[in-house]
C-alpha cells in the first residue's frame, strides 16, 4: 500500500510539472492578447444590407477614416493669436504621416466671379493676418448656414479641423497617428481642444473593454471564493478548485492568442462563463471525493471512486454544454460565432484540467478534515 501511494505521488508530481509548464506557456501567450475594437465585424455576413454597405463604401470611400480637432478660444475665434495658432496647427497636421488631407477654416475658400475678368476666383473665408477684415469675415461666415455647426461652433468660440487619413489603418497605425496629433495639440496654447474620430475613439473603446474584462474577472473570482467558502469551509476547499478555474481561464485566453483571436466586446464575458463551467466540474468531483472520505474510504480509494462515478456524468454535461455553445456557429455574425467556438473549447479545457489537475493535487495535499454528517 505504501509502495502504491509513493508511486501515485511520483506520478502526481510529474503530472503537475507538465500541467504547470503548459500553464506557463499559456500565461505567456495570454500576455500577448490584444483587444479588438472593430464594430464592423458585428455586421451579418451574406446579408443584403451588409453587401449594400460594402458596395457603397467601395464607391464613395469609408466614412470612418477621419479625425476631428476642435480648438477652443473662450474670447472668440476672431482673435489674431488664436487664428495664427490654428493656421500653424493646420500646416503641422499636413506633415503628419498617414494624413491624406486637412480641411481647416484657415484654408477654406469660396468661389466668386471676378468683376473685372469674368472668371471664377477663390476667396478665403478667413484672413487671419488681417484683423481689419474680421468683421466682414464674421458677417459672411454667419450668413452661410453650411459653415455654422460644421467648421464653426454656434457660440463662435471654436473651429473644427477635419483630418482625413489613410483608409483602414491598423490599430498600431491609428495609435501612432493619434499620438502625433496629440503631440501637435500639446504644443499649442489653446484654452481647450476637443477631438473625435476612429483613431481617437478606439483607444477609449479598448480601454472600456479592458476595464470590463477586469471587472468581470474580479467579480467572478470574488463570487467563486464566497461560494467555495460556504460549500467547503476550508482553505483546501477554496484554493484547490480556484486553481483549476483560474488555469482554465488562462488556457482559453492563451488559445485565443495562439489562434490569432483578439478579445472583442462579446468575449469580455468569457472568463465569467469559464469560472462557472470550471467550478461545476470541480464541485461535482470534490463533493463525491469528500462523501467517500466520509464513508470511511482511504484517500486513494476515495479519489478513484469519485473520478470513476462522476467522470462519465461530468463528461456528458461538458459535452452537451459545449455543443450548446457550438450551435452559435449557425449565426451569421462573426463575433457571436467566435464566442461559441471559444466558449465550447473552454468547456473542454475546464473538463481536462478538472480531471487532470485535481487528482494530483488530492494525492499530494493533506486529506481534508471531514465533518460528521450527523452533528455537522
Amino acid at each position: 500500500m505504501k509502495w502504491k501511494e509513493a508511486s501515485c505521488k511520483k506520478i502526481s508530481i510529474l503530472a503537475l510539472l507538465v500541467l504547470f509548464l503548459l500553464s506557463g506557456f499559456w500565461i505567456w501567450r495570454m500576455s500577448l492578447l490584444n483587444f479588438d475594437y472593430d464594430f464592423e465585424k458585428f455586421f451579418p455576413v451574406n446579408d443584403p444590407e451588409t453587401a449594400y454597405f460594402q458596395k457603397h463604401r467601395q464607391q464613395f470611400e469609408t466614412d470612418n477614416d477621419f479625425v476631428l480637432v476642435a480648438p477652443v478660444n473662450e474670447k472668440g475665434i476672431f482673435d489674431r493669436a488664436f487664428l495664427k495658432e490654428v493656421a500653424a496647427l493646420t500646416d503641422a497636421l499636413k506633415a503628419v504621416p498617414d494624413v491624406v488631407e486637412v480641411i481647416s477654416p484657415t484654408d477654406s475658400k469660396y468661389r466668386i466671379i471676378d468683376p473685372f475678368t469674368g472668371f471664377p476666383v477663390s476667396v478665403p473665408y478667413l484672413h487671419p493676418d488681417d484683423p481689419s477684415r474680421y468683421v466682414s469675415d464674421s458677417i459672411h461666415i454667419w450668413s452661410s448656414p453650411d459653415l455654422i455647426g460644421n467648421q464653426y461652433s454656434e457660440d463662435g468660440k471654436s473651429v473644427a479641423i477635419l483630418i482625413k487619413h489613410q483608409p483602414y489603418l491598423s490599430k498600431t497605425g491609428c495609435d501612432t497617428l493619434a499620438a502625433n496629433i496629440f503631440r501637435q495639440l500639446e504644443a499649442r496654447n489653446f484654452d481647450d481642444c476637443h477631438t473625435a474620430g476612429r483613431s481617437i475613439g478606439q483607444s477609449y473603446y479598448v480601454q472600456l473593454m479592458q476595464n470590463e474584462f477586469g471587472f468581470f474577472f474580479i467579480t467572478s473570482f470574488f463570487l467563486v471564493v464566497v461560494f467555495l467558502f460556504l460549500a467547503f469551509r476550508s482553505v483546501w476547499g477554496i484554493l484547490v478548485p480556484l486553481l483549476v478555474v483560474i488555469l482554465t481561464v488562462i488556457w482559453i485566453l492563451g488559445v485565443m492568442n495562439i489562434t490569432g483571436k483578439s478579445v472583442d466586446i462579446m468575449l469580455t464575458i468569457l472568463p465569467t462563463i469559464m469560472f462557472v463551467v470550471g467550478m461545476s466540474d470541480v464541485v461535482h468531483i470534490m463533493s463525491k471525493y469528500i462523501e467517500e472520505l466520509r464513508n470511511g474510504k482511504t484517500k486513494l480509494k476515495a479519489i478513484g471512486v469519485a473520478f470513476r462515478e462522476v467522470g462519465t456524468a461530468t463528461f456528458l454535461t461538458s459535452l452537451t454544454t459545449a455543443v450548446g455553445f457550438f450551435t452559435l456557429l449557425s449565426s451569421n455574425v462573426i463575433p457571436i460565432m467566435d464566442f461559441g467556438i471559444y466558449a465550447g473549447i473552454g468547456v473542454f479545457i475546464a473538463f481536462i484540467l478538472a480531471f487532470g489537475l485535481l487528482p494530483p493535487l488530492m494525492v499530494l495535499t493533506k486529506k481534508p478534515e471531514i465533518a460528521d454528517r450527523k452533528s455537522k
